[in-house]
């Protein structure tokens, strides 16, 4: 091959090298693109995975700010369960009972239903005085058959009006069942305003039940329930059943004139400075009251007892203690949750509410109690007579004069007063009124109304045979003014 060939071929072999190491370039070049605009995209979704608002450092920041606060609030909740554990078990405390008359299952009654101006007390036996409750339980409705003589101690509240106390016990609802034969009364106390018996089991009646069989059945006391023609009258209060209530505030000695300037006790000495309405202006600088050691209100007509109770609280729904009531307060002593049969005390030092002066109530008058404790409700056996807001209708207008604000030829029951339509007890009685059902228990007295004498007094007074007075004593009277009779408050919340 000639020297000129070989210089051609070398120089096709070196064009052929150098193309492939261009074609080579070429190829590295694309890829190198390629590669970065990867790179790129991969970068902006990992940048947009770490820093966006759903990115991961984002998520990373809200889950350490929840874990922050899930361990704050776990640690002041267990702060708070720790000041309530200190509470209860280091400070020996309780959760406060309610007060307003629900059940209580501890109790086996109704609670105090407390309202407005009213404080829950109890005896403080070291000062003789009345306090505070604190506990809202410091009372109890105990079976006396079991627990011992005087061991119930029945729920005390102080009312203020225009700066002037005045004092009620707690009657709560209860059903009854009487063995005349054994002269007894079997008292069940009822689960707020139902039928069904603080036991869970029995279910108790209506008086006017036509199914209801006085010798097995447990009546429901009519003064708490609904039916007006029965005695009661206080249903669908503060937006209950039309049931009835679950109790009553009854006066826990004869009502008694005062003085609202500073509580003097007002002894009239006749019908000119008795016989007053507390609403004229002439009396509106004078008060009505329920305190121990204070003359009994007496030298005033029924009407004006009657009108002047009503307007002592109308927040409280006060009115003049009914026959329905009186009863209640009677059947209530007389079982086992109160004297068990035992006859309260007789009252007689005169008219002077709790049965005399310097303390004698707590003292050495606690017999004449319906608990015979201080806890009771006194001057129901002697004293001044109590006449109550119930009358026999068919008397004429004129006899019925003393008593028209509220008592009326024909006139109907109300819920303040019970109208009786004869004048034979063993036919126009009503239940749980404490005449015909318990007739000549304990030897009392026994008369019922009549045309000249249509109102009723209850109780007995200081000057009357002892043996003939008592809770179930009953006499009829014409409602005048007179020295021996006075009258009760009763609140209904």
């Amino acid at each position: 091959m000639s020297k000129r060939m070989r210089k051609v071929r070398k120089n096709e072999a070196k064009i052929e090298k150098q193309e492939a190491t261009n074609s080579n370039r070429g190829i590295t070049l694309v890829a190198l693109v390629i590669t970065i605009i990867i790179i790129i995209i991969l970068a902006t979704v990992t940048i947009n995975m770490a820093f966006g608002d759903n990115g991961l450092i984002k998520q990373a920041e809200l889950a350490r700010d929840m874990a922050a606060n899930s361990t704050r609030h776990e640690t002041e909740s267990m702060a708070n369960l720790t000041a309530y554990l200190n509470t209860v078990i280091n400070d020996d405390s309780e959760i406060t009972p309610p007060t307003d008359g629900t059940f209580s299952e501890e109790e086996g009654v109704n609670t105090p239903n407390i309202g407005d101006n009213m404080e829950l007390v109890v005896f403080d036996e070291d000062t003789s005085t009345w306090k505070e409750d604190p506990t809202k339980e410091a009372y109890s409705y105990k079976d006396t058959s079991t627990e011992g003589a005087n061991s119930s101690e029945w729920a005390n509240a102080k009312v203020t009006i225009d700066g002037i106390d005045s004092y009620f016990v707690w009657i709560p609802r209860f059903a009854y069942k009487i063995d005349s034969t054994n002269e007894t009364i079997d008292i069940k106390f009822l689960q707020g305003t139902g039928t069904l018996a603080a036991d869970g089991v029995t279910v108790c009646k209506y008086a006017d039940d036509p199914t209801l069989d006085t010798t097995t059945d447990y009546i429901i006391h009519p003064a708490f329930t609904a039916n007006e023609d029965l005695g009661g009258g206080f249903g669908n209060n503060n937006g209950t059943n039309d049931n009835g209530i679950s109790g009553i505030w009854v006066g826990k000695y004869e009502a008694s004139l005062a003085n609202k300037a500073d509580g003097t006790n007002i002894v009239p000495s006749s019908s000119t400075d008795g016989d007053i309405l507390l609403t004229d202006p002439e009396h509106t600088d004078k008060t009505v009251v329920t305190r121990p050691e204070y003359s009994s209100w007496r030298y005033i007509t029924i009407g004006n007892m009657y009108t002047n109770a009503y307007n002592y609280a109308r927040n409280l729904e006060s009115h003049m203690l009914k026959n329905s009531e009186w009863g209640a307060v009677a059947y209530l002593t007389e079982s086992k949750y109160g004297r068990n049969g035992t006859e309260i005390g007789f009252s007689d030092d005169g008219y002077i509410t709790g049965g005399g002066t310097d303390n004698a109530y707590a003292t050495t008058n606690q017999d004449q109690s319906t608990t015979g404790n201080v806890y009771g409700i006194y001057d129901m056996r002697g004293g001044a007579y109590d006449r109550v807001a119930a009358y026999y209708n068919g008397s004429t207008s004129s006899n019925l004069d003393y008593g028209d604000s509220f008592a009326s030829q024909g006139g109907p029951s109300t819920k303040y007063a019970t109208a009786y339509t004869g004048t034979s007890e063993s036919t126009a009685y009503k239940y749980g009124d404490a005449t015909y059902e318990t007739r000549g228990w304990h030897s009392d007295s026994a008369y019922f109304v009549v045309s000249t004498g249509p109102f009723f007094y209850r109780g007995g007074r200081y000057d009357s045979d002892a043996s003939s007075t008592g809770v179930f004593c009953y006499s009829n009277n014409y409602g005048g003014a007179n020295n021996y009779s006075s009258f009760r408050l009763a609140l209904v919340v």
